[in-house]
């Protein structure tokens, strides 16, 4: 991957993240500018090119080629190099997984902050005539400004009447869904929505998998926030832009102070204060613990 990056010019820094569409890596230009590229291997077995590979490669740069927003990550450009597609786009400091593994959960503060930007980034998203389908902490990222982007498009699909009939993709979760209702898994702008509850709650330090139980076994024994309430009936659901009211007039309760100015610090969980390399270490020791209590 080094070598597919050197022959656009760039020296890679450090790996970033690992997806199932493709591999995320830091590399910086002569003048020490930073990038995101995201290197999907397009070869088969037999050293062909994989066309299928190569197609939704090119339809995710094309459908990011078109996006500008905020709240959704920069892109700038593709490169097609040996045995690589390569989708270049801004660097950021980290992710929204990343944050809830290290601390648990957020701050009132920070969810009011992320939840309105994510919120707002995914309604741009739906007004383009497009579905996320592949919504999660991991996918929410934060530049150096403390601003959520939404990244990877790898699984966007196209809406017609603001649906299409496809199976979920990429949410790891919901296939222990689809035994209890197959209408879930019809696709829609709705499904995203769906996602996005799960993102809230996971930012309270609930995980998907207690919320999946919580739901098949004891569905009404939580008060489960208005935004994934009645998820099961999907035409109940509120909409993108009711989050987006319900965040706005949570700011103005909550956040008074923040609406005319960019905060430069919120509380222990400030992106531009987190030594990232130590979180790994964290997370590393974390896993060795719950190694040794399994054994």
């Amino acid at each position: 991957m080094q070598d597919a990056l050197l022959e656009i010019n760039y020296k890679a820094i450090r790996f970033d993240k690992q997806g199932s569409f493709g591999t995320t890596i830091i590399a910086e230009d002569e003048k020490k500018k930073k990038f995101a590229f995201k290197l999907i291997f397009i070869r088969t077995k037999y050293s062909e090119v994989n066309l299928d590979l190569q197609n939704k490669a090119l339809k995710e740069a094309k459908i990011m080629s078109t996006l500008s927003h905020p709240n959704v990550v920069k892109y700038y450009g593709y490169f097609e190099v040996s045995d690589f597609f390569i989708i270049k786009m801004e660097e950021c400091k980290g992710d929204l997984q990343q944050l809830i593994k290290c601390y648990s959960f957020l701050s009132v503060e920070n969810f009011i902050k992320y939840g309105y930007e994510i919120s707002s980034g995914i309604q741009y998203i739906h007004d383009q005539g497009l579905i996320l389908r592949d919504l999660k902490p991991d996918n929410i990222l934060i530049d150096y400004m403390n601003v959520v982007k939404i990244a990877d498009f790898g699984l966007v699909a196209h809406t017609e009447n603001g649906r299409i009939e496809y199976s979920i993709q990429g949410v790891d979760f919901i296939e222990e869904l689809k035994n209890e209702d197959p209408s879930l898994i019809l696709q829609s702008i709705k499904s995203d929505c769906f996602s996005l509850g799960l993102v809230f709650y996971s930012c309270f330090g609930i995980q998907n998998f207690q919320f999946i139980k919580i739901i098949q076994e004891q569905p009404n024994s939580i008060d489960l926030p208005s935004i994934i309430k009645d998820n099961q009936h999907p035409n109940k659901r509120i909409s993108i832009s009711d989050a987006i009211k319900i965040f706005e007039n949570l700011k103005k309760i909550h956040l008074p102070s923040l609406l005319n100015q960019q905060p430069d610090i919120f509380q222990q969980e400030d992106i531009n204060q987190i030594d990232y390399q130590q979180i790994h270490q964290q997370l590393k020791a974390k896993d060795e613990e719950i190694s040794k209590l399994q054994m």
